[in-house]
């Protein structure tokens, strides 16, 4: 059985760029992001209608996706915008994840619940992008 991190080696995922970490972006509104940035991620294993969501938290390494994704969200109201919550993780943690609170998609790594606390205490560097539905295809 591989750990986690081996697992994202194999589909060199793992950011370069800053030793020990990886960059990743979560698509929502702008309520969602300000939410998870001062309120961290909630277990909400109870299915929520509104958000199609059940105690999971997807992100990917690929900014424009997670635009789209912003924009495909279907909880947005009239006045709420697409945003994308931008963090980092170090990689030492996926180390230590269980491999039954993740999952890797095609261009997205799905965190379960079991995942929040650990993930709270390890991001860093949280900022939210907010920004005009057209320019998410730009």
């Amino acid at each position: 059985m591989i750990t986690f991190y081996q697992f994202l080696e194999q589909f060199a995922i793992l950011d370069e760029a800053l030793p020990g970490y990886i960059t990743l972006y979560h698509g929502t509104t702008i309520t969602h992001a300000k939410n998870i940035l001062n309120n961290g991620l909630q277990d909400r294993s109870v299915f929520d209608p509104t958000t199609n969501m059940a105690g999971e938290f997807w992100c990917t390494k690929d900014l424009q996706y997670a635009k789209l994704m912003s924009q495909m969200t279907q909880y947005h109201s009239e006045d709420d915008k697409p945003a994308v919550l931008q963090f980092e993780l170090p990689k030492d943690i996926l180390k230590r994840l269980d491999r039954a609170d993740y999952d890797k998609h095609e261009n997205a790594f799905e965190f379960r619940s079991g995942a929040f606390d650990a993930l709270n205490d390890a991001i860093r560097n949280k900022s939210v992008m907010e920004f005009e539905p057209e320019m998410a295809t730009a």
